[in-house]
């Protein structure tokens, strides 16, 4: 009744029309079907059990074994040719190997990529593994030797089967092999090697570097994840040519491999490669430079890195903030910081009313996100100078906020488009998942036909802001956000533009007709957010609000 009741809805449900006569033998169809499948299945559960019989009886009789085995490989049930190989395992010995080894050889290719997989397993036990690994197919053809002509077999499952056996059994003399799979024009090929060099015991940085520089781009890629995940120090200078590679993918890579396979005596280069690099390329090399000589004694990180910020140009000191902060001493020599701007304080008012500095112009140790493109300048600001073809990105707190006064001094540029993030992850669009104070160059005849809501001040598709109290571009403004509970204020140049409620703002929906998460979030950070155009900030502080 049950096949009868499913068989019925399912052609209901392609408005197919049967009569109960059809219904009937359909179900009868489908009844012979699943018994004839049962049937088969108890018949193949017979079949294994006799074999497991068969294969234990001739376990002490190796010539035997290898016979039954061989047989059982020409069944057509892959569950059938598994039970065998299984069966005879704790048995195995050099003559099954041999004869098994030799059907690798010449066999097909489902029973190849199956006796391959068993080698591999077998390959774990140490006594079997050197059987294995000294195995001859015939008297000029090692096991080892017929496993690297398989990697350019045809049929995928069994490259795939023959390079992880490989590495299974861990012979030294795969390795170069296994390396020369990164130079395959297939993604799939070189993914293959990549995982088996990584999950290969021996020595591979060396087989990979001498095969770098035929690669493919994706190639490079890997071999550089081979050389990074390695650590592979001796292999650097490999790495510092893939960092000038005119494919983007490679020259990322290489940058980020950096950090892992640098030591003390990289120290000098990786320095002079951070004062020349370009803006996506700072981050990866003041994580290098640590690398270099996090290995080293406290006092004499300390000093090499004080030394080099001397010999530093001005405009270049702060690079080394970020070094000084990893390796946990930021009292350097006091010649360090000569040439920095004076650094910010609080006014005694502010002071004692409960403010905090969060930039002060010599340090960016309170923020996170894009601190590549938002850069500490030697004018004491925080500067956004977008890469090529972006946007700059985002740069926030590193703490969480949720009622807050928060002020700032802003320099905008013609057209300048920017924004401050408030009560927002650090994923998403911000404006959505938390709230935007718009940041703009209101007067630019670019913006004419904006709506009211996207001017700068205002909290962005809710609420507009008053306008007309921008100073000229290039001069500096002053701003304060308040945030308490679903009330925002926001104060221009002396000048409140924005003093509203968000829940109210929202009661008929959204001004922009757009869904907006974030914007009821207790708590969240606070972020300057890149749209593209040069904008200075400085003078950052925050009172919470309890």
């Amino acid at each position: 009744m049950v096949i009868i009741h499913v068989l019925r809805t399912y052609l209901r449900r392609r408005y197919i029309r049967i009569t109960p006569c059809k219904l009937s033998i359909l179900t009868l169809l489908l009844l012979s079907v699943h018994l004839f499948n049962l049937q088969a299945q108890d018949n193949r559960t017979k079949q294994i059990a006799a074999l497991q019989e068969e294969i234990q009886k001739a376990g002490g009789n190796e010539k035997e074994l290898t016979k039954k085995v061989l047989k059982a490989l020409k069944a057509p049930s892959i569950e059938y040719r598994n039970a065998a190989l299984n069966f005879a395992s704790p048995f195995a010995g050099k003559e099954l190997y041999t004869e098994l080894a030799k059907t690798v050889h010449k066999g097909k290719p489902d029973v190849q990529t199956d006796v391959l997989k068993w080698f591999g397993r077998e390959s774990a036990t140490p006594a079997k593994n050197e059987l294995i690994k000294n195995l001859e197919v015939r008297f000029d053809l090692t096991f080892n030797q017929l496993l690297a002509e398989l990697l350019k077999n045809k049929n995928q499952e069994v490259r795939n089967a023959a390079a992880r056996t490989m590495a299974k059994i861990g012979d030294a003399s795969a390795i170069p092999a296994l390396a020369n799979l990164l130079t395959n024009a297939s993604p799939q090929t070189v993914e293959l090697g990549k995982e088996t060099l990584l999950s290969f015991k021996g020595d591979t940085p060396a087989a990979v570097a001498r095969i770098i520089n035929q690669a493919t781009d994706s190639g490079k890629v890997a071999a550089l994840e081979i050389l990074s995940t390695r650590k592979a120090s001796s292999y650097i200078n490999y790495v510092y040519d893939l960092t000038k590679s005119s494919s983007p993918e490679v020259r990322n890579a290489a940058y980020a491999a950096l950090k892992e396979v640098a030591d003390d005596n990289d120290f000098t280069r990786l320095c002079g490669m951070l004062e020349t690099a370009e803006p996506e390329y700072i981050k990866p090399l003041q994580q290098a430079v640590i690398a270099s000589v996090v290995s080293l004694p406290q006092k004499e990180q300390t000093s090499i890195v004080s030394r080099r910020i001397l010999q530093a140009e001005p405009d270049k000191k702060h690079l080394y903030d970020i070094v000084l902060e990893a390796i946990g001493d930021k009292t350097v020599l006091p010649d360090v910081n000569a040439g920095r701007p004076v650094p910010f304080t609080l006014s005694p008012e502010e002071a004692k009313d409960g403010f905090k500095i969060l930039f002060d112009g010599t340090n960016m140790y309170q923020w996170t996100g894009n601190t590549v493109n938002y850069t500490l300048n030697n004018d004491g600001t925080i500067t956004l100078v977008p890469s090529k073809g972006t946007g700059g990105g985002n740069l926030y707190t590193k703490d969480e906020y949720s009622d807050f006064v928060y002020r700032f001094e802003f320099m905008l540029t013609p057209a300048a488009n920017n924004g401050v993030g408030i009560r927002t992850p650090v994923e998403g669009d911000a404006a959505y998942v938390g709230m935007e104070i718009q940041i703009l160059d209101n007067e630019d005849p670019i913006y004419k036909d904006l709506h009211p809501y996207q001017y700068h001040g205002s909290v962005y598709g809710i609420i507009p802001a008053r306008r007309g109290f921008l100073k000229p571009v290039g001069e500096w403004n002053t701003e304060e956000i308040m945030a308490k509970g679903d009330q925002i204020r926001v104060t221009l140049n002396g000048e409140v533009i924005l003093d509203g409620n968000i829940r109210d703002a929202v009661k008929n929906g959204t001004p922009d007709g757009k869904e907006h998460p974030g914007l009821f979030n207790r708590k969240g950070h606070i972020g300057f957010l890149g749209h593209g155009d040069v904008v200075k900030f400085r003078n950052i502080r925050i009172k919470e609000l309890k």
